[in-house]
């Protein structure tokens, strides 16, 4: 009995692989997916905020077994001529050889190109290739973050924040569980309190460890400025905010089904797809359609749409719930003042 069973279990899966998309629709037939969800409905989702105690803002995300791990570091540096009053950030976008099938070594797959791109759309107005020529020009205000609350002393210093996305799994909507982790993470963030020696150098500290330790300047953030006449800076640790929040959600077109939230597996089978994005007030951000034998009608991007305001009224539950239990477990004042 248990060698017939085996079989029938080996030749369901050989069934999957070899014609994948009649398997699919034996379970579309009955108003299921093969993972059990209904056609609009998203998989489940958690997010961990300050995952990672070395980096000033971290978060871990999961949109079933999509996987995302955020980090933010800061530094201290002087901000451009053409920008005097503004900081930076710089995002980087990296997938673990063992997250994706299409991982190669020596080459980065398209899916990282991707979502680089539609991530600084989204938080900079700007994608990676057009680079921010201009980044606090009013062109690229329509970015989710603003780079103006980087700056420190106008024309002398700034912070720069470096963002790692790290894609650890890759099974489907990957650039909507990378948007939402990486705006859990900035939205964690907190830029360390800094101080101003009677010369004008501009230095970061740490909190303090514990009561009796007190604050620890870190020499290696030391930013010399010029000129002896520079007026003193002193600001004390602040949150990093986002103008907007978004989130984003794609949709799979298969056939006459709009499938949300599909995995890699129905991204395979589906003949194209679209990603909205939008803020917490409904308004649209962006709708990215790659490639596809298929258009989307206009009833099916309505669909999408709709779909994303009530994924966007989910995920910003979650979020507004890992943070505030990142600000009950930190016990930081500072943290426990951040208006999401």
């Amino acid at each position: 009995m248990n060698g017939s069973l085996d079989v029938n279990n080996l030749d369901a899966d050989a069934f999957r692989k070899l014609y994948p998309e009649q398997y699919f629709q034996r379970f579309l037939d009955d108003g299921i997916r093969p993972d059990g969800r209904t056609i609009g409905r998203s998989r489940a989702t958690t997010i961990g905020v300050g995952t990672i105690s070395s980096v000033e803002g971290s978060a871990l995300v999961k949109q079933g077994d999509t996987t995302i791990l955020a980090g933010v570091r800061t530094s201290l540096s002087r901000p451009l001529d053409s920008h005097p009053d503004c900081g930076a950030l710089t995002i980087n976008v990296e997938l673990a050889p063992f997250s994706s099938a299409d991982w190669r070594p020596g080459r980065a797959p398209e899916l990282v190109s991707t979502v680089s791109e539609r991530l600084h759309q989204i938080l900079l107005g700007s994608s990676s290739r057009e680079g921010i020529s201009d980044p606090c020009s009013t062109s690229g205000s329509s970015g989710a973050f603003s780079l103006q609350q980087l700056c420190i002393a106008p024309g002398k210093a700034c912070w720069s924040l470096l963002l790692d996305v790290y894609i650890l799994n890759a099974d489907g909507s990957v650039f909507d569980t990378v948007l939402l982790a990486a705006v859990a993470a900035l939205s964690g963030t907190q830029l360390p309190a800094i101080t101003t020696n009677s010369e004008g150098d501009v230095r970061r500290q740490h909190q303090p460890v514990s009561k009796q330790e007190g604050s620890r300047e870190i020499k290696d953030s030391l930013l010399t400025a010029t000129g002896p006449d520079q007026a003193l800076v002193q600001q004390p640790s602040r949150p990093v905010v986002l103008e907007r929040v978004p989130v984003s959600l794609t949709c799979g077109l298969y056939r006459s089904h709009v499938l949300v939230d599909p995995t890699s597996e129905e991204e395979a089978v589906s003949s194209s797809s679209v990603t909205v994005v939008l803020d917490q007030h409904g308004q649209l951000h962006g709708i990215f359609k790659p490639g596809g034998i298929k258009a989307a009608s206009n009833v099916e991007l309505l669909q999408c749409i709709e779909s994303a305001k009530l994924r966007h009224k989910e995920a910003s539950q979650l979020l507004q719930q890992s943070l505030q239990d990142w600000r009950d477990n930190a016990g930081n004042e500072d943290a426990a003042k951040m208006n999401y």
